[in-house]
């Protein structure tokens, strides 16, 4: 999905005065996913990236996730 805005011009009559506004106004068109597909891969011929020092995204969520120690739950006793 691709977004972009336009400035339409508006303008309001009312008792005899004009206003003039700028409104804005959205526009969003979908693209098929093998059009998306089709250009990233052609991308991807044209621009070749070396990612081999980048880690996968497991690697990355395994190094960001807890591994359990000290995570507890307290419980409020409030005869203590």
């Amino acid at each position: 999905m691709m977004a972009a805005s336009i400035e339409e011009p508006l303008t309001i009559d009312y008792k005899g005065e004009t206003l003039m506004l700028s409104q804005n106004t959205n526009i969003s068109i979908a693209v098929p996913s093998a059009t998306i597909r089709d250009a990233l891969e052609a991308y991807r011929e044209q621009y070749p990236q070396d990612l081999s020092g980048v880690p996968t995204l497991a690697d990355h969520l395994a190094s960001r996730m807890p591994t359990g120690e000290g995570i507890g739950w307290d419980i409020l006793n409030p005869a203590s």
